[in-house]
């Protein structure tokens, strides 16, 4: 025994004294003389969690209740650092009752030996809490792929019981309908074929479960004696997926068919990616793009330093969105509204995206609104609401003198009467016409009412103003298209000095207008019927010499019937103008040269009546307008346009 790693001791029970061999010492760390000597020491040497359950086992042994006594537990050593020691023992002598006198014993230092199975149990109680407690759904089968046990999370996933499974094949318990065409076995193992397989297996009821299928196998001394298949369920990963594929196949056809232009540029701004919007925009396609600066790409050279601008925004991380022009392949400007932002990737810019919207059809609506705001759409000069835009910019200083014109074209509402409004609009027109023509280029000339028309004059004296107003009676005098020759009376204003109101110096120019027009009135609607008659000789068969003669021949029968001299004038001046009417004909009915149409004939008869409204607009006329008007009329009733009968009307038109 000496020579073994066992220690002896020798407790008489009668004494109370102990024996230890020389190995018990070296054990407990003790010299010959220093070990324990009673069952005092003895029992005071046990670690206290243990000394209890070693007490009780060695009383049990002295009563004769035990044949061995044997125990394991932690012994102080003489430093006071415990090991880890197995004892066996038996009583060798007992007395009448039965109870030990003296027992021998050995003793053995398992220090080693137990914190290896202390060590194995942790793993033990490790892996059983990593199996039942793991997310992943593990089955634990034989090496003929008959499951041993489960964990919870495994029949969670399948739908089992512990019960359903235990004895099952593996492959009966995950494909209950045969439906999966090859499975992980032990072949593969052999192979070291265990990689992850994205794969479907089968709960209880059939239900398809997208999963990832591993086989770990359990080796013994280099053999595979069972093994583990393990289950990650990736439904929600894969729903995941397929919501992010989606959204990736969303943001694609988003940036591919998106109506608008669209570049992805670095850090550098160099085009990484175009859309085919961007393409069409801008005549590039990507090979051509890619690697380029956006604004060496399609900012004009008069716009770089707005480009430099813009990414200095970028490089900010501020909202873009200007309203610019850019540049397409072939040279041409192109509107565009420019936006863009960073791109941001787990809270990092990697980039930029610029977005260009083609502009150009609202800016030509936004041309065309402005056009129809300080336009008039007849004449296509400014209209009033510009006017007096214009005239709070001309209204300081340093344009003076400002000169202001106000014409009022005569004629209008006769022609609107007489020829119908197309006429009038074509008086207007030509009176722009003639307007424009006279004036600078400077000059800010609007319609400035119904038949009025303003001009501002910047730096323009009296003199300038005057010549400006001759040069626009001048052109008026020219033949024109129009059935009436224009006219128009004018009236002007200058403010000289910056203490003067511009409202005073118009009503100024009005004033003056209004006093030329009632000055000229006369002269005016003289002029007016000179044109129309003259028009009508112009556009009918009949001739100023016909006019004479009728004239000659009335002023006859006048005097025949014994009228004075102011019937007579009368009478003349109705032979000369009863057909005045006429003007308002169209040309193929008055020169026809065969039988009128009934609604030919119908629009004919209509000339009395004109002629009626045309006197009606002339002071000098107005006493001859009933007469014009009845000149087709007839004793018998039968005449035009009231069928009247004799003595219902006066006797000029008999005559």
């Amino acid at each position: 025994m000496e020579g073994s790693d066992y220690g002896v001791w020798d407790w008489d029970i009668k004494t109370n004294v102990f024996y230890h061999s020389r190995q018990y010492n070296v054990i407990g760390g003790y010299s010959e003389d220093s070990h324990p000597k009673s069952y005092k020491d003895w029992m005071a040497s046990i670690h206290p969690a243990d000394r209890g359950r070693v007490m009780t086992e060695l009383q049990k042994h002295v009563d004769g209740e035990s044949s061995i006594y044997t125990a394991e537990y932690k012994l102080r050593q003489k430093d006071g650092s415990y090991i880890w020691v197995h004892e066996r023992a038996k009583a060798t002598e007992r007395g009448g009752d039965g109870k030990a006198l003296r027992i021998v014993g050995t003793q053995r230092d398992v220090t080693k030996e137990r914190n290896g199975q202390d060590q194995l149990l942790y793993q033990k109680k490790s892996f059983e809490c990593l199996f039942e407690n793991s997310p992943e759904a593990i089955a634990y089968f034989d090496k003929n792929e008959y499951i041993i046990t489960v964990n919870p999370a495994f029949t969670k996933l399948f739908g089992y019981t512990y019960e359903d499974v235990k004895g099952r094949h593996i492959n009966e318990v995950i494909d209950p309908f045969k439906k999966v065409e090859g499975y992980l076995t032990f072949a593969q193992f052999e192979k070291q074929d265990l990689k992850f397989k994205d794969t479907v297996r089968y709960d209880k009821y059939g239900n398809p479960i997208k999963v990832l299928a591993k086989g770990v196998p359990i080796v013994i001394n280099d053999k595979m004696v069972a093994g583990y298949s393990i289950y990650t369920d990736v439904s929600f990963m894969k729903h995941a997926e397929e919501q992010i594929k989606k959204q990736k196949n969303i943001l694609e056809s988003h940036f591919n068919y998106s109506p608008d232009g669209i570049a992805h540029i670095d850090l550098n701004f160099r085009v990484l990616e175009i859309n085919n919007k961007f393409t069409e925009l801008f005549g590039y396609t990507a090979e051509e793009a890619i690697g380029k600066t956006i604004d060496e790409l399609i900012t004009p050279k008069n716009q770089l330093q707005e480009g430099i601008g813009i990414n200095d925004m970028a490089l900010r991380n501020q909202k873009i969105e200007i309203d610019t022009v850019r540049q397409d392949k072939a040279g041409n400007l192109i509107d565009v509204c420019v936006r863009g932002g960073s791109t941001i990737v787990d809270g990092k810019i990697i980039g930029y995206q610029v977005i260009y919207t083609d502009i150009r059809n609202r800016k030509e609506a936004e041309e065309k609104i402005r056009y129809l705001s300080y336009y008039d759409k007849l004449t296509g000069l400014y209209n009033r609401a510009f006017f007096e835009e214009e005239l709070k910019r001309l209204d300081t200083k340093r344009q003076l003198p400002l000169g202001i014109i106000i014409g009022d074209v005569n004629g209008l509402k006769l022609t609107n009467d007489v020829f119908g409004h197309l006429e009038g609009d074509q008086l207007l027109i030509r009176t722009a016409e003639i307007l424009s023509e006279a004036c600078r280029k400077e000059d800010v000339l609007c319609r400035w009412g119904g038949d009025e028309f303003a001009i501002l004059l910047p730096h323009t004296d009296k003199e300038s103003v005057e010549k400006i107003g001759r040069r626009i009676y001048n052109l008026c005098e020219k033949p024109s298209d129009t059935p009436i020759n224009i006219s128009i009376s004018l009236g002007y204003g200058i403010k000289q000095r910056a203490t003067q109101s511009i409202k005073e110096i118009i009503k100024q120019a009005e004033e003056q207008m209004y006093r030329n027009k009632l000055l000229e009135g006369k002269s005016n609607r003289s002029h007016i019927i000179d044109s129309l008659q003259k028009s009508m000789y112009e556009r009918s068969h009949e001739t100023e010499a016909h006019a004479k003669r009728m004239k000659d021949l009335s002023h006859t029968l006048g005097k025949g019937l014994n009228l004075d001299n102011d019937k007579l004038n009368e009478l003349s001046l109705l032979a000369i103008l009863h057909d005045i009417g006429k003007m308002a004909i169209p040309d193929d009915i008055l020169g026809k040269p065969g039988k009128l149409t009934k609604g030919e004939w119908e629009k004919m008869k209509r000339h009395s009546e004109i002629g009626y409204r045309i006197a009606e607009t002339s002071p000098e006329l107005i006493h001859i307008s009933k007469y014009i008007l009845f000149h087709h009329e007839r004793w018998d009733g039968t005449g035009y346009p009231q069928g009247l009968k004799r003595m219902k009307f006066h006797c000029y038109p008999e005559l």
